[in-house]
């Protein structure tokens, strides 16, 4: 028989206010919650004595930013798939929720870049494994634990620039409702193309290693998905891809990611620029907005494929200066809008 159930995640990335914290919130398929009274999250249950200490001992362990709620009906004599179940529902509404944000980002800073002047960049947002999760590293003294996973090693913005912009689970509902369909359609619920959805997951995935280079070689992995080519197509006819959506003038930074990948992959170098995840988070960023609408506009991947070829063999052509090419590529290479903090990393 399925009960009423509820997942608690921490989350890092996402700063909620305390007035979220309500009996209401238990109505709603998922809501984010503050994870700072531990008091208030418990007093959403009967077992309240609980639920409390394992609020408390995560709070403590993982410092997350906000606890993100999954409300389920599951049957509980597989306690295990139960488990898997609830935790699939967040991974989705994370992966869905980066997506959208890195095309109208919720969170955006200022970053000084040396003598480049100030740029734009998004925070990311992902769930915070357990410190016991084999493939994340712990930092710890004798007499207590630091850090596990990635948060401090990638350096992403640090929280203390956004701890003022607490949001509500009515701005990230706006947001929602903004985004195309393709995105709405990573939630649960929602019903969308296999390598686009695999390619998302993999993306929300990249967040959680533990160096720069392996996030670099993570992300620009989830694009071989993105396009569903697995290993039907060489790194090089990828690059090409990737160029294309990214636009004119993106070539350098295309490059330097692909060859940081290579670096990493085959030979373990980590990158020298402080800059290169933010570099790479921005062309991955790139190439999934723009092939989203291509994806929604021809409705296929082949076709799209078959489209984004075509822009880029009519690209090369345009160099002979021919106006018959010119006009040719001018119909079909038209691109969605990308936000400025891509611009600012990806040219």
């Amino acid at each position: 028989m399925k009960e009423e159930s509820f997942g608690l995640f921490p989350i890092r990335g996402l700063w909620i206010g305390l007035d979220e914290v309500s009996p209401l919130l238990l109505e709603r398929e998922w809501a984010f919650v503050a994870p700072n009274d531990a008091d208030s999250i418990a007093s959403l249950v009967k077992d309240q004595d609980s639920l409390r200490g394992n609020v408390e001992m995560l709070r403590e362990r993982l410092k997350p930013d906000a606890f993100l709620i999954v409300r389920r009906y599951l049957d509980f004599s597989d306690v295990r798939a139960a488990w898997l179940n609830v935790r699939e529902q967040a991974q989705r509404i994370i992966t869905a929720l980066n997506l959208i944000f890195l095309r109208s980002p919720l969170y955006e800073i200022k970053l000084q870049n040396g003598s480049d002047g100030q740029r734009m960049h998004p925070h990311p947002i992902w769930l915070t494994e357990v410190p016991e999760h084999p493939e994340l590293p712990l930092v710890f003294l004798r007499d207590r634990l630091l850090v596990s996973g990635h948060h401090q090693t990638l350096s992403w913005t640090s929280w203390q620039m956004l701890s003022g912009q607490r949001r509500s689970n009515a701005d990230i509902d706006a947001a929602i409702n903004a985004a195309p369909d393709i995105y709405k359609a990573l939630l649960p619920g929602g019903n969308v193309q296999n390598s686009f959805e695999s390619a998302a997951r993999a993306l929300m995935l990249s967040f959680n290693v533990a160096s720069q280079g392996q996030f670099i070689s993570s992300a620009v992995g989830s694009l071989d998905i993105l396009f569903g080519e697995n290993n039907s197509v060489r790194w090089s006819s990828m690059q090409d891809y990737v160029s294309t959506l990214c636009g004119s003038g993106s070539l350098p930074r295309v490059k330097s990611v692909f060859e940081g990948r290579h670096r990493f992959i085959h030979r373990h170098i980590e990158p020298t620029d402080p800059s290169s995840h933010l570099i790479t988070v921005a062309v991955v960023a790139a190439a999934f907005i723009r092939w989203a609408d291509m994806l929604a506009r021809y409705k296929d991947r082949t076709a799209s494929l078959d489209v984004l070829e075509a822009i880029g063999r009519l690209t090369r052509a345009s160099r002979g200066n021919s106006a018959e090419v010119a006009a040719a590529l001018a119909q079909i290479s038209k691109m969605v809008a990308l936000p400025q903090w891509i611009a600012d990393w990806s040219l």
